[in-house]
């Protein structure tokens, strides 16, 4: 293993809403090709011989865009196919916080 890439959000099903999103912003941030399913995904890694820690965000009360689920995203890291470890994504209430939020601007303010 040369590398463990700590940041690496899954590639959901095509026709899921996020995928738009994924592909704006790697465009935005110059990311350049992403892979488009976990087989990909998989084989860009096996390739590159990196550790991949795996993971998505739960952003539904903010873009409405249905969370994909921590179940989809364990079942890619069972498969066992590469290297991979997950997060999981707190599921959140509308209009409230899934935790304690912090703010460091000199001091810790709780906004949970």
């Amino acid at each position: 293993m040369k590398a463990i890439d700590v940041h690496v959000h899954v590639p959901a099903p095509a026709d899921h809403g996020s995928t738009k999103e994924k592909e704006a912003m790697a465009g935005y941030f110059g990311a350049g090709d992403i892979p488009n399913t976990p087989e990909d995904m998989y084989q860009k890694y096996k390739e590159l011989d990196i550790f991949a820690v795996i993971f998505e965000i739960d952003a539904e009360t903010t873009s409405g865009v249905d969370y994909i689920g921590n179940d989809y995203v364990a079942a890619l890291t069972s498969s066992g196919a590469t290297p991979t470890s997950s997060w999981a994504s707190p599921r959140s209430t509308p209009g409230k916080a899934s935790w304690p939020l912090w703010s460091w601007n000199g001091r810790l303010k709780n906004w949970g």
